[in-house]
Formats: C-alpha cells, structure tokens, sequence
C-alpha cells in the first residue's frame, strides 16, 4: 500500500521518513514518567540504548496522553491521515546547535525582507527556535512572536537586554493542557515551568518601558491546542487574534509579496 497517496506534491520530499508511521517504539506506559533526554538521539555523546519514541513526542506535546488518544476538545486534526502526517515530520534531538550562527543567518534575511518591503518584518518563532531570535538582531523586526519556547531568558541576561534593545513588542502565545494537565506526567511541570518563565519575562521587559505580554489561549477561551497550535483545526482563530494583538500593540499589518 502507497502510505504516500493523497499528500501534496512535494511533501514526500520535504518531511523526513521515521520507522512506521503512527508506531510507538517505547511501551505507553513510559509518557507517564517523560522527561526531557526522551526526545534526544544522544546522551552524552553516545548513541542511547533506546530511540526517542513517536509516543515521547505526542505525550511532551500535549497532544495526548498516550497516541492515538486526544484530550478533551482538542484542536488537533483527526483521523489517520492527520496522525500519520505529524509522526512523519519529527525529527529527534541529534546534537547541539549554534544558535548564533543561526541568528546570524537570521538577521540577514530580516535585512532582506526590509530592503524589497520597506518595511520591518514581524519576527515568529517556534519552540526552539525562539532561542535562534533572541540571538538575531531584533532591531531589524518590528514585533517579535513567541509561540511557547521551552523557556524564556531571565531577567538580566544578555537575551533579556537584547530585547530591552530593541524596544519593540513582544508577545508569547501558549496553548492548553498546561494548568490543567495531568498531574503525574512530568512534562505537566515542565510546561507549567515554560509560562511562568514567559509572565517573570514579560513583566521584567514591561518595567522596562517596552510592550510585552504572555497569552494563554484557555484564558482568551480557546481550548484544546497544544504545543502545535498552528497546525490545528482553529488555527485561523489564532492567526485573527494574533493580528488584532499585534494591532493593539501599534503595529499596521498588510500581507506582503517579494
């Protein structure tokens, strides 16, 4: 059977192939007790005695508890070929990154939007990518978007006075299954730990003159994202909201082509 029927042309090549599609390689049971080395390929240089798992990924993620599960009014996609396309684009922790380097590149690219635009760009980062844009130089952006990093920088560090810099706004998005997680999973700690790094951010950066908020979407009402919210079923609700957010913040935005 062709796994690959009914994809966008294209996608064969650009996601990356990981064991069978929707097979977890470590038993459910082991997403209770997750921590963060389970999405490594390495531990300490050496290659581990176990693969980071597809079930290690849908539990962090919140997601679910164990795949092919979903929690109470979830956004995420249903059905097979949703399930199959997300455990197809993991790609596990397989050594460390410059992120400098990759600000560096970043901040070029910036520069480049602004030279054919004639405008500043809104900066969007993901997750881990959010270490790379505290690394770029944040006064080629005009507005700086965080969808839950895995932790915010600390009052005082360099990343922290970076931001304080650059004086424009900056605003983290989080999704659901935080607060009210459950309780014997660790990764439930390790997201509640994210956003509150994210609030002790904010107000530092606010107490120094400079626009920055924390958005939890269950406290907007909307329910049921996880760390993927922008590959879920409300993602246009996002979007909208990030839009009249980036508004509120003095910040006129139009759809640009280059």
């Amino acid at each position: 059977m062709d796994d690959d029927a009914g994809r966008p042309p294209g996608v064969r090549a650009a996601l990356p192939r990981n064991g069978t599609p929707g097979v977890s390689r470590r038993p459910a049971e082991a997403a209770v007790s997750l921590t963060g080395d389970a999405l490594d390929a390495t531990q300490k240089g050496r290659g581990k005695d176990y693969l980071p798992g597809d079930q290690a990924w849908y539990t962090h993620f919140r997601i679910g508890r164990v795949a092919l599960e979903r929690y109470a009014s979830s956004q995420f996609p249903q059905g097979a070929a949703a399930q199959n396309q997300f455990f197809r684009q993991m790609t596990p922790n397989t050594g460390s990154f410059d992120a400098r380097v990759a600000g560096s590149a970043l901040t070029e690219v910036l520069k480049d939007a602004r030279a054919k635009t004639g405008r500043k760009p809104v900066y969007i980062a993901h997750s881990q990518g959010c270490s790379v844009a505290f690394q770029t130089d944040l006064s080629e952006a005009s507005a700086l978007v965080l969808i839950e990093p895995g932790r915010a920088p600390q009052p005082g560090s360099p990343e922290f006075e970076a931001a304080a810099r650059a004086r424009i706004p900056v605003i983290f998005y989080y999704g659901d299954y935080i607060g009210n997680g459950p309780k014997d999973i660790d990764s439930t700690a390790f997201w509640q730990k994210s956003l509150e790094s994210a609030r002790v951010f904010a107000k530092a950066l606010s107490e120094r003159g400079v626009e920055c908020r924390v958005v939890s979407l269950p406290e907007k009402g909307i329910r049921g994202n996880s760390h993927f919210l922008f590959e879920e079923e409300n993602n246009a609700q996002i979007a909208s909201l990030m839009e009249a957010d980036l508004e509120q913040a003095g910040l006129r935005l139009e759809p640009l082509t280059f």
